[in-house]
């Protein structure tokens, strides 16, 4: 008889914010091996994160995707909104009561940073970071994805349109053709998943 091994249970990092009218919680977790395809280790963290909210079994927990390819919640029936991310063998989960988005980037060597996707003032941020530019590159990129992804879009259209203003609190601001953006919470910053590093972001968007 031939015995499957069994997978390792994923162990998540678990955040959690509050924010005006409700309540964001995030799971990223590193998976042991990399993946060709993240989108089975995405849906069973995310399925693990609506049944802890859901206070619902995670086999009850169905997902599905809108006509954007936005990840959505079919059952339960639960006024929630969902996020998926994933880069290498880090994978993210983000849940709230309004549109949220959320993406993880790996931290690893030093590398050169592509500015031609970057707004001319993130390149002058870039300029003037000296040796700490690819971490603030990715924590520019990050929030773009994470904007991008709460608004329902994607990145169909040219990121370098998109500014983000960073605080001085791993928060950001988020300006769009030169309009600042409302936001609910803007969220960007480093932290570990089982050591590795990586960069997180999470948005959500205004009622």
């Amino acid at each position: 008889a031939v015995r499957h091994r069994r997978r390792p249970e994923i162990d998540p990092l678990a955040l959690s914010f509050d924010y005006p009218g409700g309540h964001a919680d995030i799971f990223v977790a590193r998976l042991e091996q990399l993946a060709r395809d993240l989108s089975p280790a995405r849906a069973a963290l995310a399925r693990r994160l609506v049944a802890r909210r859901a206070d619902c079994a995670e086999n009850d927990v169905v997902l599905g995707h809108d006509p954007q390819g936005a990840p959505l919640i079919v059952a339960p029936a639960a006024p929630l909104h969902l996020s998926l991310a994933g880069r290498d063998n880090i994978v993210a989960a983000a849940l709230a009561d309004d549109r949220i988005g959320v993406d993880v980037e790996t931290i690893a060597a030093p590398f050169e940073t592509p500015r031609n996707i970057l707004h001319p003032a993130e390149q002058a941020v870039l300029d003037a970071a000296g040796e700490r530019a690819p971490e603030i590159f990715l924590r520019f990129w990050t929030a773009k994805e994470a904007y991008v992804k709460a608004l329902g879009e994607g990145l169909a259209r040219e990121p370098s349109g998109i500014e983000i203003r960073l605080g001085d609190d791993d928060d950001f601001e988020v300006w769009d053709r030169g309009r600042r953006i409302e936001t609910a919470l803007a969220w960007t910053g480093r932290t570990l998943v089982r050591r590795r590093p990586v960069m997180l972001a999470c948005m959500i968007a205004p009622r």
